[in-house]
């Protein structure tokens, strides 16, 4: 069997020292999809078990950090279980913060510390599991909205 690290720097096999990025493999296995390059706006899409999603970080931060390198900032519009939950510990080098303005309210933006940044569409945690994983793939493929069309 071939190990494959779930983190971005290939060189290193074990969590930094300190607790940062890259973290440990997730807890449980995290649902998140790619874009394949298809039509969709988002370029991921995130099904979280729980309505509080800040407990659910660390997961998504391990499951983005193949494509995005370490994480540098998540923005996204929390609902208050999130808000009021314990926040990600400042020694894992995450800023957790508000949206964009502009930034739609169902999608969270994760921004590498190398600059690039990452779209992602959250499904509504909770609904039937056929739903969820439909929902996911209708995100990924669905066209953007013409501007100026109604």
């Amino acid at each position: 069997m071939t190990r494959t690290p779930a983190h971005f720097d290939l060189r290193r096999e074990s969590p930094s020292k300190d607790g940062g990025q890259p973290f440990t493999a997730p807890t449980r296995i995290t649902r998140l999809l790619f874009s394949t390059g298809s039509l969709g706006e988002v370029d991921a899409v995130w099904w979280p078990r729980t309505q509080n999603l800040s407990i659910e970080l660390h997961d998504l931060v391990v499951g983005l950090t193949p494509r995005l390198g370490p994480v540098q900032t998540i923005r996204f519009d929390w609902n208050a279980v999130s808000a009021m939950q314990r926040h990600v510990d400042s020694d894992d080098g995450l800023v957790i913060t508000g949206p964009e303005p502009g930034q739609p309210c169902r999608v969270m933006r994760a921004f590498g510390r190398n600059g690039s940044s990452i779209d992602i569409a959250i499904v509504e945690p909770g609904i039937d599991t056929a739903y969820g994983y439909r929902q996911m793939t209708a995100l990924l493929d669905s066209p953007p909205e013409p501007a100026g069309q109604e």
